[in-house]
């Protein structure tokens, strides 16, 4: 397998390796959430021991502060006085001091200066190795902060080889179908659906949920929070039809212990509803059913959102919205304006609404963007990435258009081009274009056309290709656009 990590820091990552508190939601949450912007990294924090003195908790107050300010290199400073007040007199406490080098270690994971943070987790280890035993369940923390220090320094063999010593001690302290092994489960899932190993992603996640299935009943309302982690993951691995399985068992699970009116089933509605969106291109024209099902979803939504007493303003507007997005993106005109128009109104009937009404609606949103291929000649080369990169030039095309009030691009102008009048290009740049879809900007309640909307297309290409369809399309020596600056 090749191992290929991007550098996520503490980013994702590290949100999955915090205790899992009160189980089920804490673990679909850990997932979600960057450590660095939240509170997450609170659990990792080792607090001062009872016994320690005013001048550590002092620092150790210093740290926590400058850690919650995201001034890391103040917390690394605080965290370095507290290992050397644990580290002073003839009577050390070891077990304490690795305790200090665990929050120095974290101090320095954060600031993403790994490999000190890496040497200090270590340092931490063999003390409690030494003072206690191998299979200590203390040992769990130090090894899940190890194991995340080696993922932001790109050392993943070492991550996974640190995160199954975690999960063999966490087993023999706790049993093999304990929940306290979630954290690290989480943070190998997201490891290798890092380096695009989905077989082993997916392996992970079963676990997950076999885990929450032994605890939970697999129809209770208990299993939800792991339904909805399964279900997302699926979705970023582009597995529609296994995601909409997940969503359909969580509607349910909801419809069975609550009613078919729920508020709780406005979500997976509108999530099954896109997971048939999502084939758009390649299932609904040829089949009315699939169209049938997407507009059934989020119809049963809006019906829930609107009647429901306990659905606010925001929730409606989430419904109608992707309602009305839905009929644009199979150019149903006369019932995508309607729908606009209703959250227009919505949106105008309290003046707090207005800035969010004009996010959503008097600006044009994406909603489908097909971008063409980087590579100019990726039609007749599928083994491109064998060859050297030096043998590409980078090219870029900037066009500029209109939005029309059905979301459609028309009067597609090239206004910079580098190399100039290289048409293949410019052949496959209007061809995409032609296929985005927009949300219209709204003025008044009512979709409208948008105008000087620009694209810009960064590409590689070799200078033999460019050659050969300037002499094809006989353009050697007539006017050119200007260059992209």
């Amino acid at each position: 397998m090749t191992m290929n990590v991007r550098k996520t820091g503490w980013t994702i990552i590290l949100a999955v390796l915090v205790g899992t508190g009160s189980a089920a939601q804490e673990t679909l949450n850990s997932t979600l959430v960057s450590l660095r912007g939240s509170d997450e990294w609170v659990p990792m924090i080792q607090p001062p021991r009872s016994s320690s003195g005013q001048q550590y908790r002092q620092y150790f107050a210093t740290f926590r502060e400058s850690l919650a300010n995201k001034t890391y290199e103040e917390a690394e400073t605080a965290a370095k006085l507290m290992v050397e007040l644990a580290s002073r007199g003839s009577d050390i406490d070891e077990l304490n001091r690795s305790r200090t080098l665990q929050n120095l270690a974290l101090a320095q994971q954060l600031g993403e200066n790994y490999d000190a943070a890496i040497l200090n987790y270590l340092m931490a280890i063999n003390i409690i190795v030494r003072h206690e035993d191998m299979l200590s369940d203390t040992l769990v923390l130090s090894l899940r902060g190890l194991a995340a220090a080696y993922v932001g320094n790109d050392k993943p063999v070492e991550a996974f080889r640190t995160f199954n010593r975690a999960l063999h001690i966490s087993n023999v302290n706790h049993g093999p179908h304990s929940l306290d092994q979630l954290p690290i489960l989480n943070a190998m899932m997201r490891i290798h659906l890092d380096q695009g190993d989905a077989k082993s992603a997916v392996e992970v996640l079963e676990r997950i949920y076999l885990l929450h299935s032994r605890k939970f009943s697999p129809q209770s309302e208990e299993i939800l929070p792991v339904l909805y982690q399964k279900a997302k993951i699926l979705n970023e691995l582009g597995r529609n039809v296994e995601e909409r399985a997940a969503y359909r068992q969580i509607v349910r699970i909801i419809r069975q212990h609550r009613d078919e009116f729920s508020i709780g089933l406005i979500e997976p509605y509108l999530q099954l509803g896109r997971t048939f969106v999502r084939d758009l291109d390649e299932v609904i024209f040829r089949s009315a059913p699939t169209a049938g099902t997407a507009e059934t979803y989020f119809k049963k939504a809006l019906s829930i959102a609107e009647e429901n007493p306990e659905s606010d303003w925001r929730t409606k507007k989430k419904c109608l919205l992707a309602l009305a997005d839905y009929y644009t993106l199979v150019d149903m005109h006369s019932m995508a304006r309607r729908r606009y128009q209703q959250a227009w109104e919505l949106m105008s009937s309290d003046v707090s609404y207005l800035q969010q009404r004009a996010i959503d609606l008097e600006s044009i949103v994406p909603l489908s963007q097909p971008h063409p291929h980087r590579y100019a000649n990726f039609e007749y080369n599928p083994d491109r990435e064998k060859i050297d990169p030096d043998d590409y030039l980078q090219g870029v095309l900037v066009v500029r258009y209109t939005v029309n009030d059905r979301g459609r691009a028309k009067d597609i102008n090239v206004v910079g081009a580098d190399p100039p009048e290289f048409k293949r290009m410019e052949r496959r740049v209007r061809l995409a274009l032609k296929k985005f879809v927009f949300r219209p900007r709204c003025a008044g309640g009512l979709p409208v056309e948008t105008t000087d909307q620009i694209y810009r297309h960064d590409y590689f290409y070799m200078q033999s290709e460019y050659q050969a369809s300037l002499e094809q399309s006989g353009r050697l020596n007539r006017p050119v656009p200007p260059k992209v600056e």
